[in-house]
């Protein structure tokens, strides 16, 4: 889906840890302040006033469902955090609808945004195997400091030993650059009504093909 800024060159490299279901709380609100700004969550919550807290809700929901896959990684003081959707993701039939209904909910006014962006941008994602790059996020004042780059790192060797491509979505131009030094080539660009413009992007394997 969509990733907070984070092109600046690498200074550190944060150790990185598997996140644990009671880091929800953290994870959530830390994601809400990394993602504020973004293009995309601009466009979904118009609102400033209330798209902290929308956002806090929302990332929790996904926290929720990712979380017991082991496959959402944080630092160890939780400022930054990657959300990973596994190839061939599965999900109880009940557990659709509650997590469907829930950010139904928090979208409000923005639903008609989110049935437009599922058959626009969610519904055009690969069709063959692959992990997906949900979110990358990292607080601001972080930002700039290899934390993204740490993160992004802690699953690309896995997918090229997997064999398997990696496809992202992202709102924010700025980021373009920094995922195509890692590989990501841009597929196909979405224009939002009245919003900015998405680039879809996929990663192929290391030494092979998509």
């Amino acid at each position: 889906m969509m990733m907070s800024p984070e092109n600046k060159p690498e200074q550190e490299a944060p150790g990185i840890r598997v996140a644990r279901h009671e880091d929800i709380g953290q994870l959530s609100r830390m994601l809400s302040l990394a993602f504020y700004t973004d293009p995309v969550y601009e466009w979904f919550f118009p609102r400033a006033d209330s798209r902290i807290e929308r956002l806090r809700r929302l990332f929790a929901v996904f926290l929720e469902d990712l979380i017991p896959r082991g496959t959402v990684f944080a630092t160890a003081a939780l400022e930054g955090a990657s959300l990973w959707i596994p190839p061939g993701k599965t999900i109880s039939h009940w557990q659709s609808i509650k997590q469907n209904l829930q950010v139904l909910r928090i979208l409000g006014r923005g639903v008609p945004k989110g049935i437009w962006w599922w058959f626009s941008v969610e519904s055009k994602q690969p069709r063959y195997p692959h992990w997906e790059l949900f979110l990358i996020g990292v607080v601001p004042e972080k930002q700039g400091r290899g934390i993204g780059t740490a993160l992004l790192r802690r699953m690309l060797d896995r997918c090229d030993d997997e064999r398997l491509p990696i496809y992202l979505d992202t709102g924010n131009k700025a980021n373009v650059a920094f995922y195509q030094r890692y590989g990501f080539e841009v597929k196909r660009k979405v224009s939002l009504p009245k919003g900015p413009i998405v680039f879809q992007m996929i990663r192929r394997p290391r030494g092979g093909a998509d």
